[in-house]
C-alpha cells in the first residue's frame, strides 16, 4: 500500500516536478546567456536598479535605500549579483510574494533580452488589477510653476500623467515628494531636512483632477503640460516599474534627488542608452525647469499646453473689462447686486461677467455659497459660449538658464575693482522675465568675489557677499485681490567701514525681512511699484554689543521693456537696537538682454551714513548656463 501511494503521488506530481526541473534548467541557461550578453552592464538594467555614480566618490551604486528593492544582499552595489539573484528567483516558487509579482518590469525586460516565452509567467492578481487601471495612451510631464509660499515648490514642481483617450482629468498622475513628519514643517526645518536627507522620498498616484484642484485652484499656480514621445508599450513598461518603487523608501534631497530628478530616472528605464538623469546633465543639483529643458533637448517633447491657474484666468478676464464692468462683477460676487443686474447687457457680455463672478467666488473658496449657485443657475440659462482668451506665455524651458556667471568692473569711491559672480540658481527681478512668474524671484548661494586696490595700493581678493537665500514675492494688488508682498534675504555681506565708523571694512551675517504692497502701473505687468516695511538685522564682532537692528522703508519701481529691465530702489533705515547707525540709499540698475542667455548689467548706487556717504558703480557681463 505504501508503494502504491508513492506511485500515485509521483504520477500526479510528475508534471509539476518536470516543470520545476525544466524551469531550473531554463534559469541556468538564462544565467549563462545574461553573462555572455553582459546584460548587467546595459543602461536599462542599471536604470531599473537606479544605479548612479555617487557624488564626490568613484562608487557606482543604487540610489535606492530600501533592502526590499534587492533580492541579492549585494544588490545595492553589484548590478550583476542582483541580476543573477533576480533570474533565479523568477523561476522559483515563493510562499510570500513571487519575484515576478514584485518586480514585473525587470521580468518583462529580461524576457525581451533573452527571448523567453510566456510559459513561465506566474499569476499576480494584485499587480494585474492595478496595472489594468493605469491608462497608457499617452504620457505627459506636468510642470506647475514656482510657488514661493511653499518651500518645497519654490522652484516649481514636476510629475507624470498617464493619459487615456477619454478624459484627461480622470487620468492618473505620478508624483514624488518628501514625506514630511508634520503637515507644515517650518522653513528652517524643511531646508535642513531637505539638504541633508532628513526626509524619506515616496511615490504616490492620484487622479489628475485632484492635482489640478491643488495646484491650479488652491495654490494659484499656472501649469504647463508636455506630451512626451513614448509609445503605449513603453508607457506600460513605465507602469510596471512604478509598481516596483511605489512602496520603496528613497532618501529625498532638495537639490539633487528630488521630484524632477526621480521622474527622469524613471524615464531612463524605457530606452537603452537613455541618459536623461545622467551625471553629465546634473552633476550637483537639479531644478525642475532644467529637467524640462533636458527633455526638450532630447527631442522627447512633442506638444505643449498651457493650463492657466484660477488667478491667471481672473486677472486676464478682469483686466479686459472696463472699470464699470469690473465693478458689476465685484458686486455680483459680493452679493451686493442681484444676478439680474446685468440683464441690460448683451448675452455674451452677461456670460463673461457671470463667469468672472463665479471664478472670483471660487478664488475666495466660496463656490458653495448661495450667491455662487445663483450665478451658476443664471449662467446655465444663457446658452452661449464665451471665447477663451489667448494667454501669451513663453514656456518656462525657453526662458533663461538657471545658473548665472558674471564678470564686472566698477569703482567704489576712489578705488577700482573687478567683480566675479556665480549664482547656481535661479532668477532675480532684473533677469529677463520671459518664462518666469512675474514679480517672483529666488536666488540661492549667489557669491561675489572682488579684486580691488586697498589703501596701500596693493591688490587684494575678498569675499564681497555670499547670499544663502534671497526670495522676493511682488504680487500686485487689485480691486479683487490683496496679496502681501514680501522678501527674505540671508547672507554674509561685506560692510563698508564708513557705515559703522570702523577702521576697516568687515563681514557681517545679515538677515533682511520685508513686507508690504505692490501695484501694477499698467495691465501687462510691465511696470510695478512697491512699498515695503524693512527690518535689517546684522551680527558682527566689530559692532557694539555684537549686533545691530535697523528698520525703515523700502520703495521701488520695476520697468520691463522689450530690450531690458530697469529698477530703482530707495531705502531709509534707522537703528532700532544694538549698534547705533542709520542708512539712506538709492540704487539704479539696468539690464540689457543681448541674447536669451547673455546680458549686460549696469548698477549705480549712493549711500549716506551718519559720518559720510559713499557712491559706487559697476558694469558687467552676465552669462546664463
Amino acid at each position: 500500500m505504501r508503494f502504491l501511494a508513492l506511485f500515485i503521488t509521483a504520477f500526479f506530481l510528475r508534471p509539476v516536478l518536470a516543470q520545476t526541473l525544466d524551469a531550473a534548467a531554463v534559469a541556468e541557461k538564462a544565467l549563462a546567456e545574461a553573462d555572455s550578453m553582459q546584460l548587467a552592464q546595459r543602461s536599462q538594467w542599471l536604470a531599473l536598479l537606479h544605479f548612479k555614480n555617487e557624488v564626490w566618490t568613484t562608487r557606482f551604486l543604487s540610489q535606492v535605500d530600501d533592502a526590499r528593492f534587492f533580492l541579492s544582499a549585494d544588490g545595492k552595489t553589484d548590478a550583476r549579483a542582483e541580476l543573477q539573484a533576480d533570474i533565479r528567483a523568477f523561476f522559483q516558487p515563493s510562499a510570500k510574494g513571487h519575484a515576478q509579482c514584485l518586480f514585473p518590469a525587470r521580468w518583462f525586460w529580461l524576457k525581451q533580452q533573452l527571448d523567453l516565452p510566456d510559459d513561465y509567467d506566474v499569476s499576480c492578481p494584485r499587480f494585474e488589477k492595478w496595472f489594468q487601471s493605469i491608462p497608457a495612451d499617452r504620457l505627459t510631464l506636468v510642470f506647475p510653476a514656482m510657488y514661493l509660499n511653499n518651500p518645497g515648490s519654490s522652484f516649481g514642481h514636476t510629475y507624470l500623467r498617464f493619459d487615456n483617450s477619454k478624459s484627461v482629468l480622470l487620468s492618473h498622475s505620478l508624483n514624488y515628494a518628501a514625506a514630511t513628519r508634520k503637515a507644515n514643517d517650518s522653513l528652517p526645518v524643511y531646508v535642513y531636512n531637505g539638504l541633508f536627507g532628513g526626509y524619506r522620498g515616496v511615490f504616490g498616484m492620484r487622479h489628475y483632477f485632484e492635482t489640478v484642484q491643488e495646484y491650479s485652484n488652491l495654490e494659484n499656480r499656472d501649469i504647463w503640460e508636455y506630451t512626451l514621445d513614448y509609445s503605449p508599450e513603453e508607457i506600460r513598461q513605465l507602469a510596471r516599474h512604478v509598481w516596483e518603487v511605489l512602496l520603496i523608501n528613497l532618501d529625498y534631497y532638495f537639490f539633487n534627488e528630488n521630484c524632477s530628478y526621480r521622474l527622469l530616472a524613471l524615464l531612463d528605464v524605457l530606452r537603452e542608452g537613455s541618459q536623461l538623469s545622467g551625471d553629465e546633465a546634473f552633476p550637483l543639483y537639479v531644478i525642475p525647469v532644467d529637467t524640462v529643458r533636458v527633455l526638450d533637448q532630447a527631442g522627447v517633447i512633442v506638444r505643449r499646453k498651457f493650463r492657466p491657474s484660477l488667478a491667471t484666468r481672473l486677472q486676464t478676464a478682469m483686466s479686459s473689462l472696463p472699470e464699470a464692468h469690473r465693478a458689476k462683477v465685484l458686486a455680483l460676487a459680493d452679493a451686493t447686486a442681484p444676478v439680474d443686474a446685468i440683464d441690460d447687457l448683451a448675452l455674451t457680455q452677461q456670460a463673461t461677467k457671470l463667469d468672472a463672478a463665479y471664478n472670483l467666488l471660487q478664488f475666495r473658496q466660496q463656490q458653495d455659497s448661495e450667491q455662487a449657485q445663483a450665478i451658476l443657475s443664471a449662467r446655465s440659462q444663457l446658452g452661449v459660449q464665451t471665447q477663451q482668451p489667448d494667454y501669451q506665455r513663453l514656456p518656462p524651458e525657453k526662458g533663461h538658464a538657471s545658473a548665472r556667471f558674471g564678470i564686472a568692473v566698477g569703482q567704489r569711491e576712489q578705488s577700482g575693482f573687478m567683480s566675479l559672480r556665480i549664482r547656481p540658481a535661479f532668477h532675480d527681478l532684473l533677469d529677463d522675465p520671459a518664462g518666469y512668474v512675474p514679480g517672483a524671484a529666488i536666488n540661492v548661494f549667489e557669491t561675489e568675489l572682488r579684486v580691488f586696490d586697498d589703501r596701500r595700493g596693493e591688490r587684494q581678493l575678498r569675499l564681497q557677499q555670499l547670499s544663502f537665500i534671497n526670495i522676493r514675492s511682488l504680487a500686485a494688488v487689485s480691486d479683487w485681490y490683496r496679496p502681501v508682498s514680501w522678501s527674505l534675504d540671508v547672507r554674509l555681506q561685506q560692510q563698508p567701514a564708513v557705515a559703522f565708523a570702523q577702521a576697516d571694512d568687515f563681514i557681517s551675517f545679515q538677515t533682511r525681512l520685508a513686507a508690504g504692497l505692490t501695484f501694477d502701473m499698467n495691465e501687462t505687468d510691465a511696470s510695478k511699484v512697491y512699498a515695503l516695511a524693512l527690518a535689517d538685522i546684522q551680527f558682527a564682532d566689530e559692532l557694539d554689543q555684537g549686533y545691530t537692528v535697523l528698520s525703515g522703508l523700502q520703495l521701488g519701481w520695476l520697468l520691463y521693456g522689450d530690450a531690458g529691465q530697469f529698477g530703482v530702489q530707495l531705502e531709509a533705515l534707522r537703528d532700532a537696537a544694538g549698534h547705533k547707525s542709520a542708512q539712506d540709499s538709492v540704487q539704479l540698475q539696468y539690464q540689457y538682454n543681448l541674447q536669451p542667455d547673455s546680458a549686460l548689467r549696469l548698477s549705480v548706487s549712493w549711500r549716506r551714513y551718519p559720518n559720510d556717504d559713499e557712491a559706487e558703480w559697476g558694469l558687467g557681463w552676465l552669462r546664463y548656463f
